[in-house]
């Protein structure tokens, strides 16, 4: 099994995605929870031009990736993070990853990364778009956090697409240990048009 696209995974009734879809679908794209089948996919792409604006380092194996991937899907099953792979629709064609982590607190955070080739077709803000939409009717919280590196300005604009509000400007580490600056962006929750006004009776 090549892994490389949405068609050589496991079926959604296959997976166990605890309290989250197995896919998720827009115009463009499926975004389906991420298994290690996805891993020799992932490793192509996950390179160092990829890594340059992330905290994650580029994996010196599949094995590393595919590591990653197991220890994603527990907490994909015990309900911490929702970790997606995308595609897209017609010829399933990988595209990347990202995934809203500690979905299960009251602030959770937004990433994604997609592989060169695919860069420039707006598939970060559709896939985004796509799981802020699903937190939204899905999820309670009082912001997302979306982090970004300062100087990483397309990440920039697709928070603020989102209805992201620049908070602060902090530094961070990569999981080399090397030193990011990065910028916090909050998407807040919106009401509850259910809820009750206070003020009325």
């Amino acid at each position: 099994m090549r892994g490389d696209d949405a068609t050589t995974g496991p079926s959604p009734a296959e997976l166990e995605t605890g309290p989250f879809p197995a896919e998720l679908e827009t115009e463009r794209l499926v975004l389906r929870t991420t298994a290690p089948c996805y891993a020799e996919a992932a490793f192509a792409e996950f390179t160092d031009e990829i890594t340059l604006y992330l905290r994650a380092a580029t994996p010196t194996c599949v094995d590393e990736t595919r590591d990653y991937y197991s220890g994603a899907e527990q907490r994909i099953r015990e309900g911490a993070d929702y970790e997606v792979n995308i595609f897209r629709k017609g010829d399933s064609e990988f595209l990347g990853g990202g995934g809203l982590i500690r979905a299960n607190t009251a602030t959770p955070e937004l990433g994604i990364w997609i592989k060169k080739s695919a860069h420039r077709c707006g598939y970060a803000k559709e896939a985004l778009s796509a799981l802020v939409a699903w937190a939204e009717a899905n999820l309670t919280y009082e912001y997302i956090l979306y982090p970004a590196v300062d100087v990483n300005w397309p990440s920039r604009r697709t928070a603020e697409s989102l209805g992201g509000v620049y908070t602060r400007n902090y530094m961070d580490a990569d999981l080399a240990g090397d030193p990011m600056s990065l910028v916090e962006y909050r998407i807040p929750a919106r009401p509850d048009p259910n809820a009750c006004d206070g003020g009325s009776r």
